[in-house]
């Protein structure tokens, strides 16, 4: 499936188990993806932090690699996440920003009508999501 559309949506004070790091520390994270649980049971976040911002208890820990930390978040019921939520819809995160209890996502869309559902989804779910951009993929020619 092509990835024709990016968004970014702001999400105020968002029940994300990723952004709410152990003892509020702000946490760099990085490399977030959604898809399929290996095992099937629904969709998962993957993601990469800094090894010293710790680990929270609900966030499976993938590996280490030195001074970063790969984590699995299985987001079998995406009612509290943004993050499984658009897993559950097939719509990758590119971009993953948390700060001042303001999370950033950055997800893609195949095309008009995925995006739509996305965002009513998200707005349903979450409705103080605010979309700051719209864009559609640079194409070859």
């Amino acid at each position: 499936m092509a990835k024709d559309i990016r968004a970014t949506v702001e999400f105020p004070r968002t029940a994300c188990p990723i952004s709410a790091r152990p003892g509020d520390t702000p946490a760099t994270v990085d490399g977030a993806s959604t898809g399929p649980h290996p095992e099937g049971s629904g969709p998962v976040v993957e993601f990469s932090v800094d090894a010293e911002d710790g680990h929270h208890a609900d966030i499976e820990a993938m590996y280490s690699d030195g001074p970063v930390d790969r984590q699995r978040l299985a987001g079998g019921d995406s009612a509290d996440c943004p993050c499984a939520r658009l897993g559950a819809l097939g719509c990758p995160i590119r971009r993953y920003t948390a700060r001042n209890e303001t999370l950033t996502l950055e997800f893609e869309a195949s095309d008009y009508e995925h995006l739509r559902r996305a965002l009513g989804a998200l707005r349903a779910a979450f409705p103080d999501a605010n979309v700051r951009r719209l864009r559609r993929a640079s194409t070859p020619g």
